[in-house]
């Protein structure tokens, strides 16, 4: 029995190297493939990422599965040559596109857009000639600022964008819907929140994730903190820090080793097409939980959410450094938004396959503070 064949375009990134993991795993042939740089062979970056997801033996064991191939968005047929290209068209039935610009504030818009609107559109184009699948990785927060129940069939109804990132993967869907129809190409779309690894790797901060750059911040305060202020008897730092945000709503953060779990399964073992699923956790700490969270792992008491955006004034040094480095997130901690997952749900009943507990032993360990 021949083996199935998948294909990720992003193969280095932080979703497209697990998802590989995921797929050699469950023994399928893997076609990856890489941006090309000049100065970086592809399959050097790929096996670099592989490393974070699976044991040195592993990736011996599985070497001869995974077949990489750099590319290029600017160049004729995606930069592929011809024999890659044929190799995708004859084997893979299933596309999955785990490319994007995460950026909130670009520089370049039309950089941004044209990377997340009309990058998977040519993607369809030249990868879906054979009538494979697509599988579009977007974003949960294509929601823009609502708050309460976002059904997974919801895309544009009218909502606000927080940032141009927000706006450019809600036009990518609408891209991607519009080009597998004119091309009779099926498609999914997945629609994980904010994902983060359940464990820290030594010496390496995950890219294309702004989970990290939050508790970048914040090591960087507690270890002003720690030069500037005394323990208490209680063991603790006792610091006044406000930050900006709603006390009951919640940061959707995703589990990486399940959103890609489901991402595979759902993707190849379902058949379901034309469908969106949303990759997020089904139970969110509120960002009042999530502060006392934080706040045990670094041993600081002080921290206070302030809900009206008019009393955050007179700042102290903690606080501007704060303010400064996640100007661009403080929107987030004013939505509260309900993920849908019926659709979810019902591709992964009868599997093992279910979000851990989020909690402070998780975050701790995200972060390499267990």
């Amino acid at each position: 029995m021949n083996r199935q064949t998948i294909t990720v375009v992003g193969a280095n990134g932080f979703i497209g190297s697990r998802l590989i993991a995921e797929a050699l795993l469950n023994n399928t042939r893997v076609i990856g493939l890489a941006r090309k740089k000049r100065k970086q062979a592809p399959e050097k970056r790929v096996f670099a990422e592989l490393e974070d997801n699976l044991s040195q033996q592993q990736i011996e064991q599985y070497r001869g599965n995974l077949t990489i191939y750099d590319y290029d968005m600017n160049e004729p047929q995606i930069g592929l040559s011809d024999a890659a290209l044929k190799d995708i068209l004859d084997s893979s039935r299933n596309i999955f596109n785990c490319v994007g610009d995460t950026t909130f504030f670009p520089r370049d818009k039309e950089k941004l857009f044209d990377t997340n609107i009309n990058g998977p559109a040519a993607l369809v184009e030249v990868l879906c000639r054979n009538k494979a699948v697509f599988h579009h990785v977007s974003t949960a927060y294509v929601s823009g600022s609502r708050s309460g129940v976002i059904l997974e069939s919801e895309l544009d109804v009218g909502q606000r964008f927080k940032n141009p990132y927000e706006e450019s993967k809600c036009l990518g869907e609408k891209k991607v819907h519009e080009v597998c129809a004119r091309q009779s190409v099926l498609y999914n779309v997945f629609r994980p929140s904010i994902v983060i690894r359940k464990h820290a790797i030594p010496g390496k901060t995950p890219h294309l994730n702004h989970f990290y750059l939050f508790f970048s911040v914040l090591d960087t305060l507690h270890r002003d903190i720690e030069a500037q202020t005394t323990v208490m008897s209680d063991g603790y730092y006792h610091v006044p820090v406000r930050f900006l945000g709603s006390t009951k709503s919640t940061l959707n953060f995703v589990d990486l080793d399940f959103c890609c779990q489901a991402l595979f399964h759902l993707g190849i073992k379902q058949h379901d097409e034309n469908k969106t699923y949303h990759l997020t956790n089904p139970r969110p700490m509120l960002n009042e939980d999530f502060m006392n969270a934080i706040m045990e792992i670094y041993k600081i008491r002080g921290f206070t959410d302030v809900e009206n955006r008019a009393d955050f004034t007179d700042l102290n040094a903690h606080e501007k450094m704060i303010q400064t480095w996640l100007s661009n997130y403080v929107d987030y901690f004013f939505i509260n938004p309900v993920f849908d997952t019926a659709n979810v749900q019902a591709g992964l009943q009868g599997t093992a396959i279910a979000h851990p507990v989020f909690n402070q032993d998780y975050i701790a360990r995200a972060i390499g503070r267990a």
